[in-house]
């Protein structure tokens, strides 16, 4: 039997608090949404995706500012840059397993997030979730946005750029929903890293914050992307394909910390 996913296994957790969020606050509508058990396959047909970002934001690649960052991008460095050598190597498996997750948990709490919300439209196109998608084709087309719209002097924290300032929901604020959902996700994230005794010096805990919100924007973008179709993005040119596979490429040896 093959063991579920890190990133499945956070989506599971994640459409439970969600659930019982919409239920104590009378949202019938979010309620199905999320309930919804096409969530958890949506979610699944992505996950090696998001497990794959876990890797990575544990073990950087050599080079560069890590997967998706242009060389101007250094506010929002992997996780794995914030953390101190001595304290990291102190953490036992089950506390490197905890770490994965607490990258996995945010990319969830976005993913999901994000059907919360309900019908949504990415660049004025309706975005329809699909199931059969080539993950590697996903993987290019997420990554390669990622940091899209932020230059070397952007403000993430400030809502400069990005990728998700084209989402607009059918009905109702996107970003007034999507606030919570970051709240919720930031406290999470801090909470585990802390318990871990991985909290970095004070001036790093800002930028700690700010990982922690892209975590949580790029589960919305993988989501986007995975309805948009990757074949459609018009983001993605040659130049940028062959920068993903080269830097950040796909396939390799993925770690399954899951129980």
């Amino acid at each position: 039997m093959i063991a579920p996913s890190s990133f499945s296994i956070a989506a599971e957790q994640v459409v439970g608090r969600l659930a019982a969020d919409a239920s104590a606050r009378g949202e019938e509508s979010v309620l199905r949404r999320v309930a919804d058990p096409a969530r958890l396959q949506e979610a699944e047909a992505v996950a090696v995706c998001a497990d794959r970002l876990a890797d990575y934001e544990i073990e950087p690649p050599p080079h560069g500012r890590g997967v998706g960052r242009a060389t101007g991008i250094a506010i929002i460095p992997p996780l794995r840059n914030l953390i101190d050598d001595k304290k990291l190597g102190r953490v036992d498996h089950e506390g490197m397993t905890q770490l994965r997750q607490s990258i996995v948990a945010p990319l969830a709490w976005g993913y999901l997030g994000l059907a919360s919300v309900g019908a949504v439209e990415w660049d004025g196109k309706a975005i329809e979730t699909r199931l059969d998608v080539d993950q590697a084709e996903v993987w290019i087309s997420w990554v390669s946005r990622m940091f899209g719209g932020l230059g070397p002097g952007d403000d993430p924290s400030q809502g400069d750029g990005g990728p998700l300032e084209a989402v607009r929901a059918a009905e109702g604020d996107f970003d007034r929903s999507f606030r919570a959902v970051r709240e919720h996700a930031l406290e999470e994230f801090t909470t585990t890293i802390g318990g871990l005794g991985l909290m970095p010096k004070r001036l790093k805990r800002m930028r700690l914050k700010l990982v922690g919100q892209k975590y949580v924007d790029s589960g919305a973008l993988l989501r986007l992307v995975q309805g948009f179709g990757a074949s459609e993005d018009a983001g993605e040119g040659a130049f940028a394909r062959r920068f993903v596979e080269e830097s950040w490429p796909f396939r390799g040896q993925a770690t399954n910390s899951a129980p």
